[in-house]
């Protein structure tokens, strides 16, 4: 397993957390969200490479990467809820309405804010993994 790979999908993780940051400033609350499940799969998908020293399955459900690094319960539900949204503002098809204007500033802030938290977890599982292996 390449640590340049995982350390890098984790750099790319806070990149688009402060693309989400910036869509959100910018009134672009459906973008926000997206970029907030970005960040997340990312980010998870950077911890698997560094736990597990394998490639992370190939999903976007963040449930399923979630457990496969064993996240705190107390995430599970906003996982299930984030994954739902990386398809609903993706495809008005699924959304049944435009995504560009059907998400509220309340539902960005709420996104945001579970993402920095859900961000801020895996700060902490990554930061010593990358310190043992030498990144």
């Amino acid at each position: 397993m390449d640590l340049g790979l995982a350390i890098n999908t984790w750099k790319q993780a806070l990149h688009e957390l402060e693309t989400a940051r910036s869509d959100a400033e910018h009134g672009q609350y459906y973008a926000c969200v997206f970029w907030c499940q970005q960040c997340v799969e990312k980010g998870l998908k950077a911890l698997h490479m560094l736990a597990r020293r394998e490639l992370p399955p190939r999903t976007h459900s963040l449930v399923t990467l979630g457990k496969a690094v064993s996240v705190p319960p107390l995430y599970n539900a906003f996982l299930r809820r984030l994954t739902s949204e990386y398809f609903m503002t993706r495809y008005a098809e699924l959304a049944g309405e435009v995504p560009a204007e059907s998400y509220t500033r309340e539902d960005c802030r709420d996104c945001l804010e579970q993402t920095e938290e859900i961000c801020q977890w895996l700060g902490s599982q990554i930061k010593p993994l990358t310190e043992q292996l030498g990144g």
